[in-house]
């Protein structure tokens, strides 16, 4: 499912343009414009409907360059928000008992 008209709108600011996605496409359900199915062109999850809000707002970051997270030890960005800095941590593998 594709939308009819598409969406014109330019951001710069990455904060602004996710709710702009959550609130204007996602919507939600106690305003009764709530939708399931990601809708940029092109996607191929279109046609399967996530099951819930938060997975097809996560989904959009995906579709975007914007990367709003930054590490406060090395200033890398991410499009997703890591609560630890994982790509810090070495794996268990390389850890000598």
């Amino acid at each position: 499912m594709q939308p009819s008209t598409p969406c014109l709108r330019s951001f710069t600011d990455p904060d602004s343009f996710y709710a702009h996605l959550a609130e204007e496409h996602v919507g939600r359900k106690s305003h009764g414009n709530l939708s399931l199915n990601c809708m940029w062109m092109g996607c191929a999850h279109g046609d399967r409907p996530f099951s819930k809000r938060d997975h097809i707002v996560s989904h959009c970051r995906a579709h975007v360059p914007f990367k709003a997270n930054v590490c406060v030890d090395c200033n890398a960005q991410f499009k997703w928000y890591l609560p630890v800095p994982l790509f810090h941590i070495p794996p268990l593998a390389a850890a000598v008992c």
